[in-house]
C-alpha cells in the first residue's frame, strides 16, 4: 500500500515567508539593533580659542581652553607682500601658499609647534580638519627691536578668519560662525 503525500498549500508557504520577512524587518529596525562600530566618532572642532603664539615667517596658532584643539594659520615663503595694511586672502584660491587647519589632540600637548626639541611625550594630532574655503585677513607690524635697540627678525602679526569651512574625510563639514582672531609675535629669533 502506497501512501500518497500531499503537497503543502502554496498560499500557506507564501504567508509564512511574508511573516518571516516582516519579523526580520521589525528586528532590524528596532532601537539598538544597528551593527555597532568599533571606530570611535571623529571629534568636531569647537572653534573657540584663547592662547595665541607664533613663529617662523608667518606661522600663528591658538589653543582652546582645554589645550586639545589648535587653530593653525601659516603662509609659506611665496606669500604675497604683507604690511600694516590688511591683506585679505581667499583660502580656496591659495591652497599651496596658505594653510589653515584645526589640529585635535587626544590630550593637551606640551609644545606642539615652533620648537626643535622633541621630548618624545607629545604625539601628533589625532585629527586634522582643513579649511577649504573662507577668508583670512592678515596684517603685520614693523620689525621689533631687541634690548639694545637693534632691529630683529621678529614682528607682530594679526590674523582674522571669517566664514571658513573645515572638512575632515567622511564627516560633515564644520562652518565657522564667529570671527577668529590670532595675534602673536612671529619671525625668527636665535636660541
Amino acid at each position: 500500500m502506497t501512501t500518497k503525500r500531499s503537497l503543502p498549500d502554496p498560499r500557506k508557504i507564501a504567508r509564512r515567508g511574508l511573516d518571516l520577512l516582516f519579523v526580520t524587518l521589525v528586528a532590524a529596525c528596532a532601537p539598538g539593533s544597528a551593527p555597532k562600530s568599533d571606530k570611535a566618532p571623529v571629534p568636531r572642532p569647537v572653534l573657540k580659542f584663547q592662547k595665541a603664539s607664533g613663529c617662523g615667517n608667518v606661522f600663528l596658532y591658538a589653543a582652546s581652553a582645554d589645550g586639545r584643539e589648535f587653530i593653525v594659520v601659516s603662509l609659506d615663503q611665496r606669500r604675497p607682500e604683507l604690511s600694516e595694511e590688511e591683506t585679505v586672502l581667499d583660502v580656496a584660491r591659495l591652497p599651496r601658499i596658505l594653510d589653515v587647519h584645526v589640529d585635535l589632540f587626544e590630550r593637551p600637548p606640551v609644545e606642539p609647534y615652533c620648537t626643535d626639541i622633541d621630548d618624545g611625550l607629545d604625539r601628533g594630532p589625532i585629527h586634522v580638519w582643513r579649511a577649504t574655503s573662507g577668508q583670512v585677513s592678515i596684517t603685520v607690524g614693523p620689525h621689533l627691536l631687541d634690548a639694545r635697540g637693534r632691529t630683529t627678525e621678529r614682528f607682530r602679526a594679526k590674523v582674522r578668519l571669517e566664514g571658513c569651512r573645515f572638512e575632515f574625510p567622511g564627516e560633515a563639514a564644520v562652518d565657522q560662525v564667529d570671527s577668529i582672531e590670532i595675534e602673536a609675535e612671529v619671525g625668527w629669533s636665535p636660541g
